[in-house]
């Protein structure tokens, strides 16, 4: 079994501004210690595969970026798209490239800016998960196992509950839940928190593309032929100019028919807001913080300062950052609302704090 290794680093973080910016976005800045979340994802999934086979597809205005972070891995298999068009055509590139290069190729898909606390079950996990996509032909995914009612992720609901740690059918996926539908979920047994982690072989990727999205393997193949010839790049642009913009949760995984869920208990979290990322952070004086911080009277509040010092009086519930020369104040309950933030500084024609 060739694991090819894949990780997925063309997001823009919009929710984690100012500190991620269109140049250096949540994948490239060092949130928890001195190395990146791509690092720090190359490092806990690493021992899984070699860096020959593995691949980087991102941004294209990111890949030197990218490589820089990576040596070990050969520069051409850091592929940066031509265009960002969300998941499923990042997966399907990387499918048909390692189809190419080995039609016995099992891919394991990796977010780059996710966090997990015990990464030896990690690892031993995403072996099992790997030893079904490759005895069973089906489309694996990492279920993690939920400890509160959350909203801001999707979930899967399974065929039965989630015990003793075996691949489980995936009845559907469900997309953010409002409030009560979440304590229900969590109530359940049945339902797990999508991880947006993946694990197939080559072929039964490329089948289950063009059993459901023909269009979009179609149009990188030809490319995918190609690498790492000099016409790669070339078809690659053209390939993406008439690509349509689809998440592979919904292109693919909604609809394929032999779709399986390993529950993950692992300590897992997408950082994917402030808040999140501060349930990582030293606590000081019941706030969360990274930078100088002296709090009176304040509380469960979040704040990252990268340039001096934050003073806080009688204030609670509060993220608070500053970065790049721009300072953030916004209430906990909003700090999923960032994305619109960064829209209006566009539309304001504030690029140069984007």
């Amino acid at each position: 079994m060739a694991v090819h290794l894949v990780l997925l680093a063309g997001g823009r973080g919009t929710r984690f501004w100012p500190l991620s910016r269109r140049r250096r976005p949540k994948q490239l800045l060092p949130l928890l210690d001195a190395r990146t979340l791509l690092r720090r994802t190359w490092e806990r999934v690493a021992p899984l595969g070699r860096p020959e086979r593995a691949w980087v597809v991102t941004a294209g205005d990111l890949a030197r970026a990218c490589r820089r972070e990576l040596p070990e891995l050969p520069a051409a298999r850091v592929i940066g798209e031509p265009e960002g068009r969300n998941t499923a055509p990042a997966l399907a590139l990387a499918g048909a490239l390692a189809l190419a290069e080995d039609p016995r190729a099992v891919l394991a898909v990796f977010p780059s800016d996710h966090h997990v606390a015990d990464e030896p079950a990690f690892r031993r996990l995403v072996r099992r998960a790997l030893r079904c996509a490759r005895e069973e032909g089906a489309l694996v995914t990492l279920g993690v196992t939920p400890d509160r009612a959350e909203t801001g992720y999707g979930y899967i609901e399974t065929e039965g509950r989630a015990a003793g740690g075996e691949p489980l059918p995936v009845r559907r996926f469900v997309e953010k839940p409002g409030a009560a539908r979440a304590r229900r979920f969590l109530a359940d047994g049945r339902h797990l928190w999508n991880s947006g982690t993946f694990f197939f072989t080559a072929r039964a990727l490329a089948e289950a593309f063009l059993t459901h999205a023909p269009d979009l393997w179609e149009a990188v193949a030809p490319a995918a032929a190609a690498f790492p010839g000099p016409r790669f790049a070339r078809r690659l642009r053209e390939a993406y100019r008439a690509l349509p913009a689809a998440s592979f949760d919904v292109a693919i995984m909604e609809k394929a028919a032999r779709v399986r869920v390993l529950p993950a208990d692992v300590g897992w979290s997408d950082i994917g807001h402030w808040i999140s990322l501060g349930a990582l952070l030293p606590e000081r004086a019941g706030n969360r913080a990274h930078g100088e911080l002296v709090a009176v009277d304040a509380a469960d509040n979040v704040v990252v300062d990268t340039e001096g010092l934050t003073a806080l009086v009688g204030v609670r519930d509060l993220v608070v950052v500053r970065a790049g020369g721009a300072l953030l104040v916004c209430h906990r309950r909003r700090a999923q609302a960032l994305r619109d933030l960064v829209a209006a500084l566009a539309a304001a024609g504030r690029e140069d704090y984007l």
